[in-house]
């Protein structure tokens, strides 16, 4: 599963039924906030959400906190456009350390190129990263990521009404490492009264599957 997220239940009535979303170009218009939490079918493994993401009322994402990283990212915005994006993460955790002897690690990422739309089409890491998208439609997107020039990772997903249905990811290994390839299926997805998932199903290549379940709050 450490590969997965190289790539994203407060339903009471309905969860079956189906709502479109208003646009599938932008599916998280009016979330306010997203806990995401990752277990079996029943939920009853999961103490912890998994990551927490926040939006703005356009459904911009603001942030982004990786629970067992520790890792936050977040989103700076001008006229509507994504600008940067400012990455903290501790060089080492445990849960006795108080916050204050914490050490962080801060990269910054700064977007280069963006479409018609405002989305971004290029990016430029501060450790010598640079990552391409690519955008077909809203059907389809996928992006490259080069570090001092050398592609290490493509990763492509494949969408249906806004949400996920196939992702396939390629780990370009270097000289005395394997290149690493794996696909993800997206299945049984339920959704709320707002046309948001709340539930999937991802499978992997070795039939493995697990369970994704998102609590979601509104403006």
């Amino acid at each position: 599963m450490k590969y997965i997220y190289l790539f994203f239940i407060g339903c009471l009535i309905s969860c079956d039924t189906k709502i479109k979303p208003l646009d599938s170009c932008n599916v998280d218009f009016g979330i306010k906030t997203e806990k995401l939490y990752i277990g079996d079918e029943f939920l009853e493994e999961v103490s912890e959400y998994h990551e927490l993401k926040e939006f703005d009322r356009k459904g911009n994402i603001l942030k982004v906190f990786k629970t067992e990283e520790k890792k936050t990212v977040n989103y700076i915005y001008k006229a509507n456009k994504l600008q940067y994006m400012i990455t903290s993460v501790p060089n080492s955790h445990n849960k006795v350390q108080l916050e204050e002897e914490i050490e962080y690690t801060i990269d910054t990422v700064f977007i280069t190129k963006r479409d018609d739309r405002g989305r971004v089409l290029e990016a430029i890491h501060t450790r010598d990263k640079k990552i391409k998208y690519e955008f077909v439609a809203c059907e389809k997107e996928s992006y490259e990521m080069f570090i001092s020039g050398k592609k290490t990772v493509f990763s492509e997903v494949f969408k249906k009404e806004g949400v996920p249905i196939l992702g396939n990811t390629v780990i370009y290994g270097n000289d005395d490492e394997e290149e690493i390839s794996y696909s993800i299926n997206f299945k049984n997805y339920q959704y709320d009264d707002n046309g948001h998932w709340i539930k999937r199903t991802l499978v992997l290549d070795n039939k493995e599957s697990y369970t994704e379940f998102r609590i979601l709050t509104y403006y």
